[in-house]
């Protein structure tokens, strides 16, 4: 396909794991290689002028941009994987309304503390002593707390899939393929698919994810190619019929 073409589209992500397996990520709002030299200038004779470039270090680079959140980026920035129906204390917290009850205030929460221990904290951010027995929440010395809805925040025993974020592994290498589509620029018909073939690459285990309220959470992912029997990988252009 020699000639003038539109490529207006991201790019479909396929990971192609060790063990054979392959996960596509579709969806993405960027994707992009990147491919550079360590260039060195060769200047001489009278005036000093540029005789010729030194090429070094050829490096090339992915990087894309899931648009949805998935763990699996996760699981290759700290090269680690998640065990499943693991049993660990998270924090969770219920906003209820007290009573008063002579001196201490009362509340109900729907769930379980870790070893019964629970934190109550008024509007001004004061801590009050605090149990718990059988569902019931007393505050110490909470009768200012009355008719108030504060948060009770404790442990509760959960069960979920946890990564452990090992300061110890580092991502693994794998298969990458990037796949987007051509357009007839005259037409606007698609003409062909446009496949980026990469067989070793390594992440560079860098995680960055911003959550703010109402906004969408995306962190780019970003690798770098390995480059095997003097290739990076290989660039397949497959007109469509």
């Amino acid at each position: 396909m020699n000639g003038r073409v539109l490529v207006k589209d991201t790019a479909d992500v396929y990971y192609h794991l060790s063990n054979g397996d392959t996960r596509y990520f579709g969806c993405m709002d960027t994707s992009g290689i990147e491919k550079t030299w360590d260039i060195e200038k060769i200047k001489c004779g009278i005036g000093f002028g540029v005789a010729s470039l030194m090429y070094s270090n050829p490096d090339m680079t992915i990087s894309f941009t899931p648009a949805f959140w998935n763990d699996y980026f996760i699981e290759d920035a700290m090269g680690t994987t998640f065990s499943e129906d693991e049993a660990v204390n998270v924090w969770t917290t219920e906003e209820v309304l007290f009573t008063v009850s002579t001196t201490d205030a009362t509340a109900t929460i729907t769930g379980t503390p870790v070893g019964g221990v629970v934190k109550v904290q008024d509007k001004q951010g004061k801590f009050y002593p605090a149990t718990w027995a059988t569902g019931t929440v007393t505050a110490t010395g909470g009768a200012l707390l009355d008719g108030q809805k504060l948060p009770v925040s404790y442990q509760e025993a959960v069960t979920g899939n946890v990564l452990d974020m090992s300061i110890e592994e580092i991502p693994k290498v794998h298969g990458i393929t990037l796949k987007t589509i051509a357009y007839d620029p005259d037409t606007n018909e698609i003409i062909a698919d446009l496949v980026w073939k990469f067989d070793n690459v390594v992440g560079d285990g860098s995680l960055s994810l911003a959550l703010q309220g109402a906004t969408k959470s995306l962190t780019e992912i970003s690798a770098t190619v390995l480059p095997e029997a003097g290739s990076f990988g290989k660039y397949i252009v497959v007109p469509r019929a």
